[in-house]
């Protein structure tokens, strides 16, 4: 239920950024109840113009009409339920043999009486044909079939339309008022991005918009290749023929002379005056292979998975927290744009963890952005955590970002070494030091940026 919401609110989302783009919705959306809804508010010019000149505006309404679209679709769920079984009421009438038909005729029309209109099914007008002796039965029974689930399609439509007039009018009040605190709280964290020309660096690389250094893509192979192939267990290459009485050498057509009596003393002749015809051979090669250097990409995803570790303790108060806040929605933001997974793990005392690329999470996001850091701190624990991730399929390989300004002891010899090791598959581990010098953690990233 969960993926299947989170993979709906997903076509609207694109739908979203599709209309912004290309001033129309996609056809996946036509005829949608929530499409048209969705065409409707963007449609509206002060909508339009705001989302298409201000990235901030923009990112807080399509979150606000998402989360709104994630309350009707569990609505909207029953009611596809509900529709589901009138079509298999349909299928089981339908396909039914004729005495089955009978037994179900009663039941079927007062079902369709009750539940749909004269207009959409007229149950009067097909109890008359029925009776028709002229008629073609089978005939009959098409047309009650096309009109009973076309009205049942049409009805759910119409729950639907109930259901988002019924909270519209709440929710665009409710809008209206929360997009503004909404606008101000990215606005805000987004100002602290162009006091820092690290962090905006930090986005270009998380984000893979500049190719990152050739040594550092690339890995060195030393392939060893013999020279040549040989046809005996010296190794030697064939070069021509000689005479002599070496067996190993002897060619093919010498030692067919011993298939016949008559021939057979002609070889023996031969052996023993070092007359038969050998394979000649080059000196041997003292060295029999060679290097080949080889240059290929390290395993790196084109647009691969975003971890990024946020330390809340005490410690990062102040100016540090609004730097790890900022940088956040800008990653936020970034992998949305270029669908790529984000995974949100923050730790102090203790760690907390969450999956930020469903398309309605923004409410989390907000409480995370509104909370006060305090605590402790645990590296350890949060390490773990990042390790444990990186086991998981969607995120393996992933860009792993930690903010903090590392007031914590260096990771154990066993969390070490797994470290390096996700590294050798082709995880990178980069870092955000926040207000402090200390350059303790330097050799277990693969880059740290200083903020001072």
């Amino acid at each position: 239920m969960v993926d299947n919401l989170d993979g709906q609110l997903e076509k609207y989302a694109d739908a979203f950024d599709f209309y912004i783009e290309q001033g129309a919705l996609p056809e996946s959306c036509e005829g949608d109840v929530l499409g048209d809804y969705l065409k409707k508010v963007l449609d509206e010019p002060g909508n339009q113009h705001l989302c298409r000149n201000d990235p901030a505006w923009r990112e807080v309404f399509k979150n606000s009409v998402l989360e709104f679209f994630g309350h009707l679709l569990p609505l909207f769920h029953a009611i596809d339920r509900q529709e589901q079984e009138e079509q298999r009421y349909a299928d089981a009438f339908f396909h039914a043999p004729i005495d089955k038909k009978r037994k179900m005729w009663h039941g079927v029309m007062g079902h369709i009486s009750q539940t749909y209109p004269p207009n959409q099914v007229n149950m009067k007008g097909y109890l008359y044909l029925f009776q028709q002796t002229d008629k073609d039965k089978e005939d009959v029974f098409q047309a009650l079939e096309q009109d009973w689930r076309k009205a049942a399609r049409e009805r759910a439509g119409q729950l639907k339309r109930k259901e988002l007039e019924k909270r519209q009018r709440k929710f665009e009040t409710w809008a209206t008022e929360a997009g503004r605190q909404d606008y101000e709280i990215v606005s805000e964290t987004a100002s602290v991005l162009y006091k820092y020309p690290a962090l905006q660096e930090i986005l270009h690389l998380m984000g893979r918009e500049k190719e990152e250094n050739k040594e550092e893509q690339d890995e060195t192979i030393k392939k060893y290749i013999p020279l040549l192939l040989s046809h005996h267990s010296s190794s030697e290459e064939i070069n021509g023929v000689r005479n002599g009485d070496d067996l190993s050498l002897v060619l093919p057509a010498e030692i067919a002379l011993l298939a016949e009596k008559d021939t057979e003393w002609l070889f023996y002749r031969k052996y023993v005056s070092k007359q038969l015809q050998l394979f000649s051979n080059r000196p041997p090669v003292q060295k029999r292979e060679k290097t080949e250097v080889q240059r290929r990409q390290r395993p790196r995803l084109v647009e691969g998975p975003i971890i990024v570790c946020v330390d809340t303790s005490a410690s990062m108060h102040g100016k540090p927290e609004k730097v790890a806040k900022s940088l956040l929605i800008q990653l936020l933001q970034v992998a949305k744009r270029k669908k790529r997974k984000c995974f949100l793990i923050t730790y102090a005392v203790h760690s907390k963890t969450l999956e930020l690329s469903a398309p309605c999470r923004w409410r989390e996001v907000k409480e995370f952005l509104m909370k006060r850091f305090t605590g402790g701190t645990d590296g350890e624990m949060m390490f773990g955590d990042v390790l444990k991730t990186l086991g998981t399929e969607t995120y393996s390989m992933a860009d792993v970002l930690v903010i903090s300004d590392f007031y914590f002891p260096e990771p154990c010899p066993d969390t070490a070494k797994k470290i390096k090791a996700e590294q050798g598959k082709g995880t990178r581990f980069y870092g955000l030091r926040v207000f402090n010098t200390s350059k303790n953690y330097d050799k277990w990233f693969d880059r740290i940026w200083q903020l001072r």
